[in-house]
């Protein structure tokens, strides 16, 4: 993972809206395991991870990168 996206995946684990995995470690796919199927079993906590989300995310990220993309072709 870049520095920067490892900057971004911690805040947004900071946040309560993601889980970090070191892939590097060789119990990864063991720690990858767990948090999937806590997720995949507890409805509250994705709706607590998903609200933690919506507040540092405005969906809107998408819309403003094309956004940008038009305006260097005009």
């Amino acid at each position: 993972m870049a520095e920067n996206q490892r900057k971004i995946a911690n805040a947004l684990e900071h946040a309560g809206a993601a889980y970090v995995v070191d892939l590097s470690n060789e119990v990864a796919g063991l720690t990858l395991q767990r948090i999937m199927k806590t997720l995949l079993m507890d409805r509250a906590k994705r709706a607590v991870m998903s609200s933690a989300a919506l507040k540092v995310c405005d969906g809107n990220g998408v819309e403003r990168v094309i956004s940008a993309f038009e305006s260097i072709g005009n």
